[in-house]
């Protein structure tokens, strides 16, 4: 009896190195292929980088359009308020929510909007707003939106009213001092903006040009 005890104990213990072996060589394997191929480890976690990097993006868009909706939506109520009203404080507050409707469409690049909202700021700062920093920046903002419209001659012509009007201002003798400093820098930003307009669609013109001239010589060709 003693001596089969003996023998169990022996095997049991070679069955335990047998089995400490398999497992040594099990994770010396699995060392060995992670070791030959890194590349695939870095694409997992790459993947799962990218992917929560997709979430992330295409929550910041939903929150862009969300924002842009809601500021919408609150000029909109306030514009068809102050249609209601006659007054001419109501009226210059409708041309500025025209104004800030046009500029939250410009950021958007919802270039026809602007122009519109513009055009629509521009007749009412015509009427109770003449000749004031108002008007200008209206016809400024204008010609900045037909420029990036393409529309080169539209848009010089808009720049050129807003000149005219900072000329008119600055030749009042009632403009004040410190306006006289505003409109002069103005005026450096709306000459600046149009010498910029005048550029690229002459760059817009050579670029077309060179692009009709390759299609022709392809086509001869």
């Amino acid at each position: 009896e003693e001596e089969e005890e003996e023998e169990d104990k022996v095997k049991e213990k070679k069955d335990e190195e047998d089995q400490g072996e398999v497992g040594e060589k099990k994770e010396k394997k699995e060392k060995n292929q992670q070791a030959e191929n890194p590349k695939s480890n870095e694409e997992d976690n790459n993947s799962g980088d990218g992917a929560q990097g997709d979430q992330k993006e295409e929550g910041d868009d939903d929150e862009d359009v969300s924002n842009l909706q809601i500021a919408w939506e609150c000029l909109e109520c306030a514009r068809v308020i102050y249609e209601t009203m006659s007054d001419k404080r109501s009226q210059l507050r409708r041309s500025e929510i025209h104004y800030e409707l046009a500029n939250l469409m410009f950021e958007a690049q919802i270039f026809d909007f602007a122009k519109n909202e513009l055009l629509k700021c521009i007749e009412l700062r015509k009427t109770w707003a003449a000749g004031t920093r108002d008007l200008v920046a209206a016809y400024y903002k204008l010609g900045a939106t037909l420029s990036a419209m393409k529309d080169t001659k539209s848009a010089l012509e808009c720049f050129d009213k807003a000149l005219e009007e900072i000329e008119f201002i600055l030749s009042s003798p009632d403009t004040k001092p410190r306006l006289v400093k505003d409109m002069k820098g103005f005026k450096a930003d709306v000459a600046q903006r149009r010498d910029m307009a005048i550029k690229e669609d002459k760059s817009d013109t050579t670029t077309s040009t060179t692009n009709t001239t390759s299609t022709s010589t392809t086509t001869a060709a």
